[in-house]
Parts: structure tokens; C-alpha cells; sequence
């Protein structure tokens, strides 16, 4: 879960590396960004051989890990190491073409593209 002005990790191969995000987008702007939701944020490190994205500039993301734990079933809990997102643009389509590291099943059915690009589902 991500609130405002929480730093996090772009696991993609759009050129950002760390973010940090604004503002949530949908519903009420006073809660927490969680797994699935999209967010606006602004790139603090970025890789300086990718155009589309430059230190300073404002795109969205969709956090794709947390280290929150979410229930699977009523048996286990998935958690992750790292919080991680994708950048995305208005459409909710990707920047980049390739996501690294692994990816909820219950997030490839809520946004296609993801299942495409990821290498590894869970």
C-alpha cells in the first residue's frame, strides 16, 4: 500500500526507476494505493538512454507488488519483498514492453497486457 509522497520501485523497461507518488486516481483521494490501482506519480531516477521518460516528468503507474500481504485463499497470504509498479499511460496500456519478476494471476485477468509482458505469474 502506497500513500502519498511514498517512493517506489518501476520494474519495467520504460527508463524510470524510482517514483514517487502524487496522487491516487479513482474514488476518494484520502485512501492508500494498493495492488491493482493506478496512481500519478513523478520519476526521481530515471535511465538517461530512454526517451520517454526524464527525471521530473509526471506519468501514472500501477502497482503490480506490494509487501502488504494479500489472502489468496482462506488458507495463505502472498507477500512480496518489494513494492513495484509499472508505468502506464491514460489508456492503462504500458510504457514499457517487458516486466520483471513475478505477477499476481488475479492481476493478468483484470489487465491482459500484463499476463503478455510479465516472465513469471503467480
Amino acid at each position: 500500500m502506497l500513500q502519498h509522497e511514498s517512493r517506489v520501485t518501476i520494474v519495467d523497461n520504460s527508463g524510470a526507476k524510482k517514483v514517487m507518488v502524487i496522487q491516487k486516481l479513482g474514488g476518494s483521494n484520502k485512501g492508500l494505493v494498493r495492488q491493482g490501482q493506478v496512481a500519478v506519480v513523478v520519476v526521481k531516477d530515471s535511465d538517461l538512454t530512454r526517451k520517454k521518460t526524464h527525471r521530473s516528468t509526471i506519468h501514472r503507474a500501477l502497482v503490480i507488488r506490494s509487501k502488504i500481504s494479500l489472502p489468496r485463499t482462506n488458507t495463505f497470504r502472498i507477500r512480496f519483498d518489494e513494492t513495484a509498479a509499472i508505468l502506464v499511460n491514460k489508456k492503462n496500456l504500458p510504457l514499457g514492453s517487458r516486466i520483471r519478476g513475478p505477477v499476481l494471476q488475479e492481476l493478468c485477468e483484470k489487465f491482459p497486457f500484463i499476463g503478455t509482458l510479465s516472465q513469471v505469474i503467480i
